[in-house]
């Protein structure tokens, strides 16, 4: 679909050759560590749009919003409706990470007012900008300038901006992008056929809108890839069931130990199940047929916690059938074990202060037809012509996407799990 020349990309090597790279970069990243990557990269965006028409990204600074529809971006009244009310901490979180990002450029950098002029004297707002443009638009660089430092470091030098190829909007299908050596330019490469004025597409990951949101600042219609974490701290067998036994205390540390063990003590989710993923805009079905997935480790974790407490005789022939991702053999054991899932997932969605039924009708179907202008802009496709969506603002619908597919994958976790205690 596309290539960049290599020389057109903005990551640390092109910081280091810039013309802050001998008095900032050098001594700051490459010699100290006292910048990590993206601090480099951010620096490298706010003295290039300093620049103005002189610099050699001058297009692309022109190219760039103002703004982002990130979290560390939303009102204090937007922050306050979003649901499940735990996540509203997450807001916090970005406006916390900006603030000492700034504060740390400050001291490093800004705090010099001749070094400072160099970048037009950025705010904290403007520290914002640069680091959501790096984190919303940024594009995977396989060639660090410091190779040795990428197995310690927690802030790989992994990033790179790429003109021109970051205008393409997303959507799940298997359109592909990468920086080819060989020809030296970033490639994008279409996965499937495209009609004639067909807008083109690449996926950025494979997220669910929650992640979406809290990486990009967007969500986007029947996203496949939606889970939910249903159990975030170490389970108890009390936690897990109502069911008693003799050996409480034994059967509790066996459990705990087994759990650690085997690596049980995450990724606890209900999901879709995977499936043929259809071009996002032209997928005009619902996802009332789509298969629910339950996570191996949550299952195994049930199923072990049911064996515990169940079995009057050695229990490790069980335990180790479990660990192999078999069903307990007795029914009854069986149908306990998605009784619980079907608890843990009302349990979710008891979290939410709004039903299903009251988001889909505040959603209604406009959402299915949304597009996004060059900057980013989202809006509604009308009869013969764009226009901007009036209903709700973006961020709400956004959030009411998130609401929407979740509340969704819940309620069909439910009925599979009676479907599943019938046939039992």
């Amino acid at each position: 679909m596309l290539g960049i020349p290599g020389d057109l990309l903005m990551n640390t090597r092109s910081a280091l050759k810039s013309d802050i790279g001998e008095s900032i970069v050098r001594p700051l990243y490459v010699e100290r560590a006292e910048l990590c990557a993206v601090d480099v990269l951010v620096l490298h965006l706010l003295r290039e749009r300093a620049k103005g028409q002189q610099s050699l990204y001058a297009a692309y600074m022109a190219s760039l919003p103002p703004t982002y529809s990130t979290l560390y971006y939303y009102s204090d009244a937007e922050a306050k409706a979003i649901q499940p009310a735990f996540r509203r901490r997450e807001v916090a979180r970005h406006r916390q990470d900006v603030r000492r990002m700034y504060q740390r450029l400050t001291t490093l950098v800004f705090s010099s007012p001749s070094v400072s002029r160099l970048f037009l004297h950025p705010s904290e707002a403007d520290v914002a900008w640069a680091y959501y443009t790096v984190m919303t638009r940024g594009c995977y660089w396989p060639s660090p300038l410091i190779p040795e430092r990428e197995s310690s470091s927690n802030d790989r030098d992994c990033w790179c901006l790429v003109p021109l190829g970051d205008l393409f909007n997303f959507a799940i299908d298997d359109s592909v992008c990468g920086y080819e050596r060989s020809s030296g330019e970033y490639v994008f490469r279409a996965g499937r056929d495209y009609q004639p004025g067909e807008e083109l597409f690449i996926c950025y990951c494979q997220k669910g809108n929650w992640s979406l949101i809290d990486t990009y600042g967007f969500a986007i219609p029947l996203n496949t890839n939606d889970a939910i974490e249903v159990t975030p701290k170490a389970p108890s067998l009390d936690a897990l069931d109502d069911h008693s036994t003799p050996a409480r205390g034994a059967c509790q540390a066996e459990y705990a130990s087994l759990l650690e063990r085997h690596g049980l003590l995450q990724h606890w989710f209900i999901g879709w199940a995977p499936c043929h993923q259809q071009h996002q805009q032209d997928d005009e079905e619902d996802d009332s047929q789509q298969a629910v997935e339950i996570s191996h480790n949550l299952l195994t974790t049930l199923r072990l916690a049911v064996a515990l407490q169940s079995s009057s005789h050695n229990a490790h022939p069980l335990i180790d059938a479990v660990l192999l991702g078999e069903a307990l053999p007795a029914a009854a054991d069986e149908r306990r074990v998605w009784s619980m899932v079907c608890r843990l997932a009302r349990r979710a969605l008891s979290s939410y202060e709004t039903t299903l039924e009251h988001d889909e009708a505040l959603l209604g179907d406009q959402h299915m037809t949304r597009r996004q202008d060059m900057k980013g802009t989202w809006l509604a496709s009308g009869e013969g012509s764009t226009v901007p969506a009036v209903d709700v603002t973006p961020i709400q619908m956004d959030q009411l996407m998130v609401r929407v597919g979740e509340k969704r994958l819940l309620h069909r976790c439910i009925d599979m799990c009676t479907q599943t205690d019938s046939v039992l």
